[in-house]
């Protein structure tokens, strides 16, 4: 079963359920799973960003075009033997500069051998450290937030 952003319902239900029954060390527990639900969350992209640095391929791509008021998004394309692909990528991803000038540009691409759908721009092996790092973030930052801003909000009342 892969778990993706259509699994977060079912999985905040199960996160919301737990909050309210379990009485004590509520925070802990809604900290927790929390947690479990962004790494659920996260790991279609670092199985991809695995599959990457241990099976990825470089080979050359050409922009499309450019939206930069949407995140600055890039549309690029490239070629693994008779197969073409068109895909898109975060400017802040690939390290690149969102701008009309870009159209028409030649970028590195990595791919995975066995399923060239699966690609990103730049170097595969800085991709798996970031998405890593990420996640990593996340998991701490985000439940604690949440924990924080419930804590604070009890004492106004």
């Amino acid at each position: 079963m892969k778990l993706t952003i259509a699994s977060l319902p079912f999985l905040s239900t199960i996160l919301i359920a737990a909050y309210f029954l379990l009485p004590k060390k509520k925070y802990f527990f809604f900290y927790v799973l929390s947690v479990v639900m962004i790494l659920c969350l996260r790991l279609p992209q670092i199985s991809e960003s695995y599959q990457l640095k241990e099976n990825g391929v470089h080979t050359t791509g050409v922009i499309r075009s450019v939206d930069c008021e949407n995140h600055g998004h890039i549309y690029y394309d490239y070629q693994v033997g008779s197969r073409s692909f068109q895909k898109s990528a975060s400017s802040l991803d690939a390290g690149l500069k969102c701008g009309p000038q870009n159209v028409g540009s030649t970028v590195s691409v990595s791919y995975v051998s066995s399923d060239p759908e699966i690609s990103i721009l730049g170097f595969k092996d800085s991709n798996f450290s970031y998405v890593i790092v990420m996640t990593v973030l996340m998991m701490l930052g985000i439940p604690a937030l949440i924990v924080l801003f419930s804590v604070f909000k009890k004492e106004e009342a």
